[in-house]
């Protein structure tokens, strides 16, 4: 851990308390069982190092997954592990806490994922889950659903901001209606599968499946018929971190959601059979202005070298309505949607519910 500075250590850095990393707790990063554990090496002052015979990796936790894949954390700092052998821990488990004890010469923790259960034994490739990344200090964090990130790069946890998180909550049986610039109204409907699968549906019969984490909301498998306000809704909402420090990602909808002239479709169908994946590129901000969030998107796709097909997407996200406008452009070819109303079906000792709602508020020119 380093400060604004590049320092890992305040004042001279000659005692351990000194270092920002030094008894900082340390969790899980998956759900499974530890393997083994060690908790009473003693840590080492700074710049020292233990190198005897087995105590390379310090105190240490080795979790077994539920796929049989070993992860170790090593360099814990002495009498601070909080699970014993047997233990099953969830992911962001407390295990104990950093410290610098086994072949290490500053507090930092070792992570790794191996084949076999010896520690030190070989690893295998492994990807960091919902996460910020900065390739340096003070550039605008990239979220990436999962990273392998380069050496140097700033890696923080994509923490969701509850506010934002509470605006795209898609409980079952919500329901809310989009209007377009003709008046005319698409509805979708909220609904839980009888596989436990969530699903987004309209009243022509289209629908996709989407999946709200604590870190994001993700839509995939889109089927039925055409439907342009869905696809609109999935092309500019179709990967939404909850972070509110992510402020950029990318993602790979199907070419399929964008709205194509009949001959770029003929040409999609006969220069990429297989189906083709478009090349979007996701940025949020805060209007001050609105008090909403701004998110946009551009979309692409290479059909032949100089033949670049484009779409761009803009969301705008209030704290307590939720997505109120959706605007999609492709050249000249321009489509908004406004948020209509919004409410929830009926159920068994459950009123149905519509609200109204005003037009959301006018874009200042």
């Amino acid at each position: 851990m380093t400060d604004e500075s590049g320092r890992s250590h305040r004042a001279s850095g000659a005692e351990l308390g000194d270092y920002h990393a030094f008894g900082a707790p340390v969790v899980a990063p998956v759900a499974g069982r530890v393997w083994r554990c060690e908790g009473t090496i003693p840590d080492n002052p700074p710049g020292g190092s233990d190198t005897r015979p087995g105590r390379n990796f310090g105190n240490h936790v080795l979790l077994r997954t539920p796929d049989g894949v070993f992860v170790l954390l090593g360099h814990l700092r002495q009498h601070s592990l909080a699970v014993g052998a047997g233990d099953w821990v969830e992911a962001g488990t407390p295990i104990g806490a950093c410290g610098n004890s086994g072949r290490s010469t500053q507090p930092h923790v070792h992570l790794q994922a191996q084949m076999l259960e010896d520690p030190g034994a070989p690893t295998r490739p492994s990807h960091l889950r919902g996460v910020v990344v900065r390739d340096c200090a003070g550039e605008r964090g990239d979220f990436r659903l999962a990273a392998r990130p380069r050496q140097g790069a700033l890696v923080t946890q994509a923490a969701p901001q509850p506010a934002l998180a509470g605006a795209l909550h898609m409980p079952a049986g919500r329901t809310f209606a989009l209007r377009d610039e003709d008046g005319v109204d698409h509805g979708f409907a909220v609904e839980l599968t009888l596989l436990g699968q969530f699903r987004l549906t309209t009243a022509t019969g289209a629908s996709a499946a989407f999946e709200e984490r604590a870190d994001v909301l993700a839509f995939y498998d889109r089927r039925g018929g055409k439907d342009a306000a869905l696809d609109a809704w999935l092309l500019a909402l179709g990967v939404c971190p909850f972070a509110g420090v992510a402020s950029r990602w990318r993602d790979a909808p199907p070419a399929d959601l964008a709205p194509l002239a009949p001959f770029q479709r003929l040409a999609l169908a006969l220069l990429r059979p297989f189906g083709a994946s478009l090349d979007s590129r996701y940025e949020r901000t805060w209007d001050e202005a609105t008090a909403t969030w701004r998110q946009t998107g551009h979309h692409a796709l290479t059909l032949l070298p100089g033949v670049t097909l484009t779409v761009d997407t803009e969301a705008e996200i209030d704290p307590v309505a939720g997505c109120v406008a959706i605007t999609l452009s492709r050249g000249t070819h321009r489509r908004r949607y406004m948020l209509a109303d919004t409410g929830r079906r009926g159920d068994v000792g459950v009123a149905a519910l519509v609200v109204p709602l005003a037009p959301p508020r006018a874009r200042a020119a």
